[in-house]
């Protein structure tokens, strides 16, 4: 069953296809990209609402996404606050979930947003090692992007 909420998009080629990950969001410059296996469509439209809570402007783009009622996952509220975080404090930001490690990518010119995300993903490891891959760069070093957040 595909999440009816989110936009049907191709597969992403951004994993392997021998390693995908249980769950994969990714704000790009238009839109956040859903992949992987939630339990509900309840926990869907939480995540979505979540994300467009603080980027309003981005589209919401299903790149394989499924429920699943066996599917395990993070701590909902614990995961909302990171994706908050990530979608406030980051360029390009991405959490990604196997189920022996968790990357976290994204751009920031800000030293306490690297240490408010390392501090919000913690309960979210639960056995899994952290690929942390946040890239504290000048401001002037980040994408030029227009946000609308009207």
């Amino acid at each position: 069953m595909i999440l009816g909420l989110l936009l049907t998009g191709a597969r992403s080629d951004a994993f392997p296809p021998g390693d995908p990950p249980l769950l994969s969001i990714r704000f790009t410059e238009i839109d956040v990209e859903f992949n992987g296996t939630i339990d509900s469509e309840e926990t869907g439209k939480i995540l979505v609402a979540s994300v467009k809570s603080v980027r309003p402007d981005l589209a919401i783009i299903n790149r394989g996404l499924q429920v699943d009622p066996a599917a395990t996952m993070p701590d909902l509220e614990d995961l909302k606050s990171l994706l908050e975080e990530l979608g406030l404090s980051t360029h390009e930001g991405m959490l990604v979930f196997w189920e022996d490690r968790v990357l976290l990518y994204g751009l920031t010119d800000s030293i306490i947003s690297v240490a408010a995300l390392k501090i919000l993903i913690d309960p979210l490891l639960v056995d899994r090692k952290l690929i942390n891959r946040i890239c504290i760069v000048n401001t002037e070093d980040l994408p030029d992007i227009q946000v609308n957040l009207t």
